[in-house]
C-alpha cells in the first residue's frame, strides 16, 4: 500500500508514479461520492431539517476523510524523499530500524513508546522499497490509532521459511482514525504476493504483514459472528423489493440507504463483506449493490461467498466501485457482476440499475 522511492520520486511505488496517483483517485473517490451525493440530496429542497443536519454533518466527515488522505500521500512522499538515496531491495531489520527511528518523534509527541522487538532467528531477507512503504505506512497508523501513553511494538519473528512481521499495541485502537493509509498500504502489500491481517489481542490489536513465500496459501479465516447492520427506515411493505448496500464509508452507505429507500425499495446496509454476508443470508436480498475496494474481504471475496451459498447463488450482484480502469471493468464482468456503477455515482444511474435488475 504505498509509494515506493527507489532512487527518487520519479520512481514512487514499484511501479510509477502514475500508479500512486491512481491509487489516490481510487481511495478519494469513495468520499467525493458521499460529498457530491448529499450536496445533490439536500439540493432538492424538500428535505427535513433534521435530514439537512444529517446531510452536512455526513459530507464534513467526507470532507474530513479527504484531507486525511491527502496528508497520508503527503507524509509517504516526505518518508519517500528521505529514502531517496536507499537502494531498491534492503535488508527488512535495516528497515525496521530506519522506520523506528523515523516515527520515534510522532510516538514521542502522543506520549507512547515505539520498540523494536527482533528474533536473532529471523532469516535474513531483503525488502522491495513497496514493502518499506506499507510497512511504514501500517506503523504510523497503529501509533495514530493506538492511545497516548500506549506501547506499539514492531516484532520481526522466525516463521519457517519467511520472516513473521508484527505491529502491534499493547491498548485497544480507535476505530474513529480513517484508514486510508491503511487501505494503500494492504493494496500495494497485495500487489507485492504478501498479505495484511488484523487481530485482536487479549490487550490489544496486532497487524501482521505476510511476506510471499513458495507454498498454498493458508485457509481463509472463518468469517466474523456479527449482527450489526445499519438500515434506514425501509417500506413497511412486506412486498417491497429489498436491496442490501455493503461498503465501508459509512458517509456513502448511509447516502446509498437514502437513495435506494427514496427509489421505493427497502434498503439493508452492511458495513464489511463479513457482515454483508450475513445480512444477506438474513434477509435474501433481491439485489446487492457491492463495494470492491473494501478491507478485510474484499469485493470479490464477498461475490464469491455469496454465490457459493445455495440460497445465495442466483443473487443480482451489482459492483459499485471506485476502480474504474478498462482492467478492472473487465475483470468485473469476468466474475459474473450483473452490473457495474462506478464511484461517484449519479442517482438515475443507480435508480435505474434497480429498475433494471429487480424486474
Amino acid at each position: 500500500m504505498s509509494r515506493s522511492a527507489d532512487e527518487s520520486l520519479t520512481n514512487l511505488l514499484t511501479v510509477s508514479p502514475l500508479a500512486s496517483l491512481r491509487s489516490l483517485s481510487q481511495e478519494l473517490r469513495a468520499p467525493l461520492s458521499a460529498i457530491l451525493g448529499w450536496t445533490a440530496w439536500l439540493s432538492d429542497g424538500a428535505v427535513a431539517a433534521q435530514q439537512q443536519q444529517e446531510g452536512i454533518r455526513h459530507i464534513r466527515s467526507a470532507a474530513e476523510k479527504m484531507l486525511q488522505l491527502l496528508d497520508d500521500y503527503g507524509d509517504l512522499a516526505q518518508f519517500s524523499d528521505d529514502e531517496a538515496t536507499v537502494t531498491a531491495a534492503t535488508d527488512l531489520l535495516v528497515t525496521l530500524r530506519r522506520i523506528c527511528h523515523g516515527l520515534e518523534l510522532v510516538a514521542q509527541r502522543r506520549g507512547q513508546s515505539l520498540r523494536l522487538e527482533a528474533d536473532e532467528q529471523a532469516p535474513s531477507v531483503t525488502v522491495s522499497s513497496a514493502f518499506r512503504q506499507s510497512i511504514w505506512l501500517v506503523a504510523r497508523y497503529m501509533l495514530r490509532a493506538a492511545p497516548e501513553g500506549a506501547t506499539v511494538t514492531i516484532g520481526l519473528s522466525a516463521a519457517g521459511d519467511a520472516p513473521q512481521l508484527s505491529i502491534s499495541s499493547d491498548q485497544d485502537i480507535s476505530e474513529a482514525v480513517d484508514p486510508g493509509g491503511l487501505n494503500l498500504a494492504r493494496l500495494f502489500i497485495m500487489r507485492e504476493g504478501g498479505t495484511l491481517t488484523a487481530e485482536r489481542l487479549s490487550a490489544g490489536w496486532s497487524m501482521g504483514i505476510q511476506f510471499p513465500v513458495n507454498q498454498p496459501a493458508p485457509p481463509a479465516p472463518a468469517f466474523a459472528e456479527s449482527s450489526e447492520l445499519l438500515n434506514p427506515a425501509p417500506s413497511a411493505a412486506a412486498e417491497t423489493k429489498k436491496v442490501l448496500v455493503i461498503d465501508d464509508d459509512e458517509n456513502l452507505l448511509k447516502l446509498l440507504g437514502a437513495v435506494v429507500s427514496a427509489a421505493g425499495y427497502r434498503p439493508y446496509l452492511a458495513t464489511s463483506g463479513a457482515r454483508g454476508l450475513e445480512a444477506a443470508r438474513a434477509t435474501l436480498p433481491d439485489v446487492v449493490l457491492l463495494d470492491i475496494g473494501m478491507p478485510g474481504m474484499d469485493g470479490f471475496a464477498t461475490f464469491n461467498a455469496l454465490r457459493i451459498e445455495p440460497l445465495l447463488a442466483n443473487l443480482k450482484i451489482v459492483a459499485l466501485t471506485a476502480y474504474t480502469s478498462p482492467s478492472e471493468r473487465e475483470r468485473i464482468a469476468r466474475y459474473g457482476f450483473n452490473g457495474f456503477i462506478p464511484k461517484p455515482f449519479r442517482r438515475e444511474q443507480l435508480v435505474q440499475t434497480l429498475s433494471e435488475l429487480s424486474i
